[in-house]
């Protein structure tokens, strides 16, 4: 059975019907004047229109949040069917060959889980640009901050929000060498 998980373009469209639908809700709910329009039953009913805004900004944040681990995640995912690729092409690539030392020198053992940072040591080594590698690892510490309950300082040096997470992805995939493309990216 082949391997499926939401690809990075895929969740980059998802934000945006995303964005679509909180500025549908963010002009039924608030009249152009600024005033509150919520119907009755609605949470934001009787809210001042100050805090409606503040909620509505507050849901923003947390949508991009959650794009943001999503991408990573799927980012993590393709890179590594990517690597395994390499291998079941049967590559002689320098990058091919460090993956069979190094990590899956049987078939069971690609089979197995790696965790991500074990495959973008190797790929850091082969990298076009290694710091599309680093930038990703900065990425993927955000996204284990958010998956984890965010209860530790955030010490990634990131906030990223969706498009700048796209961009650090797909900075990835072009920095190594015969990884294929980000699936419609």
């Amino acid at each position: 059975m082949a391997t499926v998980w939401p690809k990075p373009a895929e969740i980059l469209e998802f934000y945006n019907r995303s964005l679509e639908a909180h500025a549908a809700l963010a002009k039924q709910i608030l009249a152009p004047d600024g005033s509150l329009t919520a119907a009755p039953g609605s949470r934001f009913f009787g809210m001042p229109a100050a805090e409606v805004r503040q909620e509505l900004g507050n849901l923003r944040r947390e949508l991009e949040n959650q794009v943001v681990m999503l991408l990573t995640a799927s980012f993590e995912a393709t890179i590594q069917v990517a690597a395994r690729s390499h291998l079941a092409k049967k590559r002689k690539t320098p990058m091919a060959r460090a993956f069979r030392k190094k990590l899956w020198p049987t078939r069971a053992k690609l089979q197995e889980w790696t965790p991500v940072e074990k495959v973008l040591r190797i790929c850091h080594q082969h990298a076009a640009r290694p710091q599309a590698i680093a930038d990703f690892k900065q990425l993927l510490e955000f996204r284990n901050w958010l998956a984890h309950g965010r209860y530790w300082v955030q010490k990634s040096g990131l906030l990223p929000d969706p498009l700048e997470a796209w961009e650090i992805g797909k900075a990835l995939f072009e920095a190594l060498p015969g990884f294929s493309r980000l699936s419609g990216g």
